[in-house]
């Protein structure tokens, strides 16, 4: 009876053994598909796809899709999908976790959508050239999706066909915890938009253009909060708004929204808000936006700016809505430049800020050479930058010991704060074209240091040589 027992279980041990080698060796792994090569359309491709294929789509023009499969769909080359006026989405996305990248959208049907993200979740869609030609109503609307990822995009001429008033460069109704990162959207009625219930959303590093003409019935805003909350608007460069458009509007039931080192620059109204529970500004010395109509100095610094010393913070607070009380604190002395690195062992994406009144090109952190270096240009007086590190970046390149060069000397005047999490290194310059370094505190201390042993070692050898050589002790003049 027992043999008749181990029999059976050593028959039931291979049995399920074979069955999982048999299911490893059909279960398919992720493959990469060419179109038109290995299939005419894109459509075809993604019908044809196994959940998490890569599709490859080459140089030409395609019709609309309608992505209902976790792919990854990647432009090689200039591949454009055209809606040729007759669709009222060129790309409509349902499926979660898909990767969209690189592709040119254009001419949808009258009022029409470019990309449609359908109550979808970590999809990214990136890297892609939208035109709306004056027929687009969205260029990417997100309808109750979560977790999505909108970056490094460009959408253009995103103004409502026949709908004007609704018109939008993208826009976010019921869509919650999305990235909207890094786009550039030109001429377009209301850039940006979260709208119905769309929280907890960031908002950053984007440029917004509304439309550069006058209109009695239409008001055209950079960027637009309607009955959303707890959003966070970063970084975002809105300009150029005429007396028709509003750099920025939170309806009233737009609430605990929080809006910091933002640019608003050459927009004849900038903000609108109607309601106090937002907030404009991080608390010192991070600090608030950039308004480029504010006029005030800079001459003190601290929580109160009752402090000698200047921090890159106007003195004077901003006033937003003078009847309902809401300021900007700690405005900004000039713009607020942002700028992505990796760095660590395991390197993750870490942001560092320069604010200030002189342009910023060329920035670099080396950390080999263990250098944060740029260019900064201006015309004519007194320039100044605040850097913003964090903390992380400034112990492991320098161990919190740092020095600061502009064109390799010492700036006219510089200070710094810490907190947890940032270090904040201000200083002043005269204005030109400049190259500004941050540099290990030790490089600086080693210079006398080397030139002392170098010294001693040349003193060294030409002892132990004349030792060596007792005829060269005659040989030397009296």
């Amino acid at each position: 009876m027992k043999k008749m027992v181990l029999i059976w279980l050593l028959l039931f041990a291979l049995l399920a053994l074979a069955f999982t080698f048999k299911a490893e060796r059909v279960r398919a792994s992720p493959k990469d598909i060419w179109v038109p090569y290995d299939y005419p359309t894109i459509q075809a491709a993604i019908n044809a796809a196994d959940p998490g294929d890569v599709i490859h789509v080459a140089s030409g023009t395609y019709d609309p899709i309608v992505v209902n499969k976790t792919v990854s769909l990647i432009a090689e080359g200039e591949a454009i999908i055209d809606g040729s006026h007759n669709y009222k989405t060129v790309v409509n996305i349902t499926a979660n976790n898909v990767v969209f990248k690189n592709f040119k959208i254009q001419r949808p049907d009258w009022s029409g959508t470019l990309i449609f993200i359908d109550s979808a979740t970590f999809c990214m869609v990136e890297n892609n050239y939208l035109i709306g030609d004056g027929y687009c109503l969205v260029g990417v609307f997100l309808w109750q999706a979560s977790n999505c990822h909108i970056t490094h995009n460009t959408i253009i001429n995103v103004t409502g066909g026949g709908d004007w008033f609704n018109a939008k460069g993208i826009l976010l109704q019921g869509s919650s915890n999305n990235y909207i990162v890094a786009n550039n959207i030109y001429n377009s009625w209301d850039c940006i938009a979260l709208e119905s219930s769309s929280n907890l959303n960031l908002v950053s590093d984007n440029n917004a253009t509304p439309p550069q003409y006058s209109s009695i019935y239409y008001t055209f805003r950079g960027i637009l909060i309607s009955e959303s909350s707890n959003n966070t608007v970063t970084g975002n460069w809105i300009s150029n708004c005429t007396s028709s458009s509003w750099a920025i509007r939170l309806t009233p039931r737009a609430s605990y929204n929080l809006i910091y080192h933002n640019n608003f620059i050459n927009n004849v109204r900038q903000a609108k808000v109607e309601n106090t529970t937002n907030i404009w500004y991080d608390d010192w010395p991070a600090g608030g936006n950039f308004w480029s109509n504010h006029v005030s100095p800079d001459n003190c610094s601290g929580q109160h700016q009752n402090e000698q010393g200047s921090d890159g913070i106007c003195d004077d607070y901003y006033t937003i809505d003078e009847d309902l009380h809401v300021i900007d604190a700690y405005p900004l002395m000039g713009p607020c430049n942002r700028f992505e690195v990796q760095f660590g062992p395991f390197p993750s994406k870490q942001e560092i800020s320069v604010i200030s009144n002189s342009s910023i090109s060329g920035f670099q952190m080396n950390t080999t050479q263990k250098t944060i270096s740029f260019n900064v240009t201006g015309e004519s007086g007194m320039g100044f930058c605040r850097v913003d590190i964090p903390s992380v970046i400034v112990s492991g390149l320098w161990q919190n010991n740092y020095r600061v060069l502009v064109n390799d000397q010492e700036p006219l005047y510089v200070r710094n704060w810490t907190s947890d999490a940032t270090t904040y290194i201000y200083f002043q310059y005269q204005h030109s074209t400049k190259e500004v370094v941050i540099v290990p505190e030790f490089q600086s201390a080693l210079i006398p240091i080397l030139l002392i042993l170098s010294t001693i070692i040349i003193f060294t050898k030409k002892l132990s040589h004349r030792k060596t050589n007792p005829f060269i002790f005659l040989l030397q003049p009296p």
